[in-house]
């Protein structure tokens, strides 16, 4: 896991859906737990393809349980597109 795109995941939640950036074990804390809804997360794919240019299809981040979960997908989404 890179810890530029777990801060820039974090940070976007942070301002899409209001995520506290200090949560102790957020990574591991399911969108339930957090209080993100299917919204949010589509809201946070916008985002990250709008700055970081990996397309994130919306089955796929549903599929997520949490911000580990959407920081593996985002990763691998993101050495598919460089190879």
């Amino acid at each position: 896991m890179s810890v530029h795109t777990c801060t820039t995941i974090i940070e976007i939640l942070h301002k899409k859906v209001g995520i506290p950036i200090d949560i102790l074990d957020s990574e591991k804390r399911s969108w339930d737990e957090l209080g993100v809804d299917s919204l949010g997360i589509t809201e946070v794919c916008a985002s990250l393809e709008h700055s970081q240019g990996i397309h994130i299809s919306h089955e796929q981040a549903l599929q997520t349980k949490n911000i580990d979960d959407f920081i593996t997908l985002v990763n691998t989404l993101s050495k598919r597109e460089v190879e």
